[in-house]
């Protein structure tokens, strides 16, 4: 696994333990549950981990967009 790897699954991690349930299943859910623009936190999580074509790096979501996508939760 490179390090690149590495990162994402600290990230994956740190925002799936976030999610506020009570078991997998609920967690699994609100994972694949679609949230305000019709995507989900797993939709946002594969976006923010894609190949990217440029050399920028940049794929349009920010650690702290994900980890804040956890507290527009009810």
């Amino acid at each position: 696994m490179n390090s690149q790897n590495i990162e994402f699954l600290g990230i994956v991690e740190r925002v799936v333990s976030g999610i506020p349930a009570d078991s997998p299943d609920e967690r699994r859910a609100m994972l694949f549950e679609p949230r305000g623009e019709g995507k989900s936190l797993y939709d946002a999580l594969k976006d923010f981990h894609l190949p990217r074509d440029d050399s920028s790096g940049e794929s349009g979501y920010s650690f702290s967009q994900l980890i804040g996508a956890l507290h527009d939760r009810k």
